[in-house]
């Protein structure tokens, strides 16, 4: 690695932007350990090492020796768009190889349906759908990636309408079919993948990873601590009657009879193969949806947006109905399945396994699949590896989840045994200095066995064999935090200090002083757009997520203009990249532990058993406050101040302490944190 990444190397040679960092070289090393010994490990590096190079290279220059593809994963769209804009096309100097960027094919639009769509709205060109289906025609030409997620400002001008359109032109499975491939965005990835080494994909999509993709050999899930999030995500069934609706809709539908699968069908083949038994079929189906909404939106708890269903609540009289009519919703998707499947051999006996074939059997296919998981969520008893709960919005309908409370197994024998080698890699993967939290989740040790457990009760795992374990590794980070950041404890006694007025009062107090420049942090909407309302700022922009525009234009507008607070929630904790002086300042409302009552969390801390606190939601909390305290130092010439308004009991103010980087700390009340920050802004 030293021929590379050395004072004297390969990129300090050939590059201007290139300085030499004793962690990026460590780094490196630590990587190729781990692909050399077939091995699965963690390899945390902080905010400047250079993480992407680090990894990227070991892996090529070992896949042009020994033979294999790699796979690249992360979490956000940036660090993908990083990695395969910037880093991958400065390897080329050195190596030569090919690299593709995959998404699922739903982050695609569909020409085929865009055209319909544009068609079918020729006769009124004035409404605002039209107008916004001529701006992702207009972005589906441009863009180099045709990533859909880049078009969402694009069309926020239009609304509903918008929204509506994105949705009618977005790619599915059962509109990605063969006659589409020579001009499918999804398809034309999916052949650059074929003929690359490295491809860079999201989380979700490389814990999927289907068998008709490219095979890979070597796997790197860049921003890990969320792995987590999105194999809980993945590996649990969900139950929605809106995704059933959705799927009909493509099926058939009276308001969009020309757009739909069954309306393809001539008038002599609609009677030919039976299609009207179908349709009414579908219509019974409709009822049979409607009466469940109807039923499930009358059982909830009106106050609660997540609710975890208990065990004693399955052996309910409400429960016990909802049971009912959902097997009734199952039993007719299980029949429209059938004779979706029927009418599929009746055109193959008909040597008709053209295109309409091949969207037919798509649509039985996931027929099959709502039936399924409607069995999972309602028929099978839960077992103490998985929490069953729902999620419920205004005017939607419930969705019903049983999520795995540990999903480490699953990381293994679906992730971990595929491969070659894996890196899991981040900036933030340890807690208070230590990595068995995160070994744990990830499935890579055995958690920890609480002695209060009933043995019944103590989860049998699937386990990482322990040869394939590396040893974590912190190569820590190039930055001198100690001269660079100030972080501020506030103390307060009085009970109306979290109050929102009073955190209002105390941001616009430092705001003052630097001007804007500030990201605030909070846990909660609600609360954050209620401090909003109490802000009042003379020449400083005051804008809050939810209320002025999507994360990606706010991050825009913080970055043009200085004077500017910006206030934000969970998303907002990490992945904002935001370098210079334009964000000085990082409040951080309190510790962002999880609020009792989230399902998934309730479940996860009873399941480590009596010491829950310190197992498992301090844990997280401050893995999340890591990722905060991140959004300050982007780059070595960075500086600032971080703010903790409410930083929690001195009890476990070392463990905060031990978690983030060591540097200059005020411990005080506001009166005293203030005149600190004053002092500080001054020089």
């Amino acid at each position: 690695m030293n021929k590379f990444f050395g004072a004297n190397g390969l990129l300090a040679s050939d590059s201007e932007l290139f300085v030499f960092r004793k962690e990026q070289l460590e780094y490196a090393k630590a990587v190729s350990k781990t692909i050399e010994s077939e091995g699965v490990g963690i390899v945390e590096g902080g905010t400047g090492v250079g993480k992407t190079l680090g990894y990227l290279i070991p892996h090529i220059e070992y896949a042009k020796q020994f033979g294999g593809r790699i796979l690249i994963a992360t979490r956000t769209k940036n660090l993908q768009d990083q990695i395969f804009r910037k880093d991958l096309p400065l390897l080329k100097k050195y190596f030569d190889f090919n690299f593709a960027l995959l998404k699922g094919r739903e982050n695609y639009i569909c020409r085929g349906r865009l055209k319909e769509a544009l068609e079918r709205s020729e006769l009124f060109k004035e409404l605002d759908y039209y107008h916004a289906l001529k701006v992702l025609e207009d972005f589906d030409e441009k863009d180099e990636t045709g990533d859909i997620e880049s078009a969402y400002d694009l069309i926020a001008q239009f609304g509903k309408e918008g929204r509506m359109a994105l949705n009618d032109v977005r790619a599915t499975d059962d509109t990605c079919t063969s006659d589409h491939r020579n001009f499918c965005r999804h398809y034309r990835a999916l052949r650059d993948s074929e003929k690359s080494l490295v491809i860079v994909a999201n989380h979700h999509l490389a814990l999927l990873w289907p068998q008709s993709f490219p095979e890979v050999r070597y796997a790197v899930f860049d921003e890990a601590h969320s792995l987590e999030d999105a194999a809980t995500d993945l590996f649990g069934p969900i139950f929605s009657t809106a995704l059933i609706r959705s799927r009909l809709r493509r099926l058939y539908s009276r308001e969009k009879k020309s757009i739909t699968i069954l309306s393809k069908f001539s008038r002599a083949e609609i009677e030919k193969y039976g299609i009207f038994e179908i349709v009414e079929i579908i219509e019974e189906l409709k009822i049979l949806l409607s009466e469940f909404d109807s039923l499930t939106l009358s059982k909830k708890f009106d106050s609660e947006i997540k609710r975890r269903i208990k065990d004693q609540e399955l052996i309910s009289e409400n429960w016990s109905q909802i049971v009912d009519e959902a097997k009734r919703v199952e039993t007719a998707v299980r029949k429209l399945s059938r004779e979706i499947f029927t009418l599929q051999k009746k055109m193959e006996k008909e040597d008709e396994s053209n295109v309409l074939c091949e969207k037919i059997n798509k649509s039985a296919l996931s027929f099959e699949e709502y039936a399924n998981y409607a069995e999972n969520i309602f028929r099978i008893i839960p077992v103490d590896k998985s929490v069953l709960w729902y999620e419920s919005f205004p005017d939607r309908p419930i969705t019903y989840r049983r999520s795995p409370i540990n999903v480490g197994p699953m990381l293994v024998e679906n992730v971990y045994n595929k491969f070659h080698s894996v890196i899991l890699t981040s900036a933030t993967m340890q807690v208070s200095g230590e990595f068995s939290f995160m070994e744990e989740r990830l499935g890579i040790i055995s958690p920890e066995t609480d002695n209060s457990l009933e043995e019944s009760e103590v989860q049998k795992t699937i386990l990482l064999d322990p040869c394939r374990r590396i040893a974590p590794l912190s190569v820590g980070h190039p930055f001198d935090y100690k001269d660079k950041v100030l972080l501020c404890l506030v103390r307060e006694e009085s009970e109306n200090s979290s109050e929102p007025l009073s955190i209002a009062e105390r941001i616009m107090e430092i705001a003052k002083l630097t001007q804007g420049r500030m990201l605030a942090l909070f846990t909660n909407k609600l609360r954050m757009l209620e401090v909003k309302k109490n802000i009042n700022l003379d020449g400083i922009d005051v804008l809050a997520q939810y209320e002025d525009g999507s994360r990606y234009a706010l991050v825009r507008r913080l970055k043009s203009n200085p004077n500017t607070v910006l206030l934000g929630t969970r998303s907002f904790w990490e992945g904002i990249d935001v370098p210079g002086e334009n964000l000085s300042v990082v409040v951080i409302e309190k510790i962002p532990f999880t609020s009792p009552g989230e399902p998934l969390y309730d479940a996860r801390c009873e399941g480590v058993g009596k010491d829950w606190f310190m197992r498992y939601a301090l844990p997280t909390a401050l893995l999340t406050l890591r990722q905060g305290f991140g959004r300050l130092i982007r780059k070595e010439d960075d500086s600032g101040i971080v703010v903790i308004l409410n930083p929690g009991k001195k009890s476990y103010i070392s463990k905060i302490l031990r978690t983030l980087p060591e540097c200059k700390k005020i411990d005080a009340n506001f009166e005293s944190v203030l005149a600190e920050i004053k002092e500080w802004w001054a020089k």
